[in-house]
């Protein structure tokens, strides 16, 4: 009888520490998912400079470095940071900059304002008027909202969605073979037209 006990209580004690392990095995690769989705994202951001043509004189030089500022708390940001680290846009060093929203936005090539600082859109815009800033966001309605692209996943794959009326007020010239991918959108725009 005390056999049988043992028995059951051990077994009770395997199902609970095999339920554990289950839930945190599933935790570590939604974990991982999320991880990899973060990393994706920010080689999508580093790609996107690549079909982007800034005005002549935002750069100090042939070498100087696309500025990147990220705003906000986003796991973006440590993964274009790494990234920083080993690419470049043609011939151009990538050099990231984690901004606080009342910093300064001067100098930046490209700004990514992550979801938490949505309900700033307007104010960020203001202060990059007359600026050569191409903003990123993966939010929805960010495009619509004045930003320039906006990241998002669907079907699971990264689309983009692109205001050029805004990229084009700030000197912005975007290829037309990715605008040819691109969802065009325009700013307060209710349904994005598909290209």
């Amino acid at each position: 009888m005390l056999k049988m006990r043992l028995l059951s209580t051990g077994l009770r004690v395997v199902g609970v520490v095999s339920a554990l392990i289950g839930t945190m095995g599933h935790d570590l690769g939604l974990h991982a998912q999320q991880a990899r989705q973060d990393d994706l994202k920010a080689s999508f951001i580093v790609n996107l400079a690549k079909f982007v043509r800034w005005p002549d004189d935002s750069f100090a030089g042939p070498r100087a470095p696309v500025v990147i500022g990220i705003i906000g708390n986003d796991p973006v940001g440590p993964a274009l940071m790494r990234l920083a680290e080993t690419k470049t846009v043609g011939s151009r060093p990538l050099l990231v900059k984690a901004l606080m929203l009342d910093g300064s936005l001067a100098g930046l090539h490209i700004l990514f304002i992550s979801e938490s600082h949505r309900h700033q859109m307007a104010d960020i815009d203001v202060r990059l008027r007359g600026s050569s800033t191409l903003t990123v966001g993966s939010m929805k309605d960010f495009a619509r909202q004045g930003g320039v692209g906006n990241i998002q996943l669907v079907d699971g794959m990264f689309r983009l969605e692109a205001n050029v009326e805004v990229a084009k007020s700030r000197g912005l010239s975007i290829s037309s073979g990715l605008l040819s991918l691109a969802t065009i959108v325009r700013s307060d725009q209710e349904a994005p037209r598909a290209r």
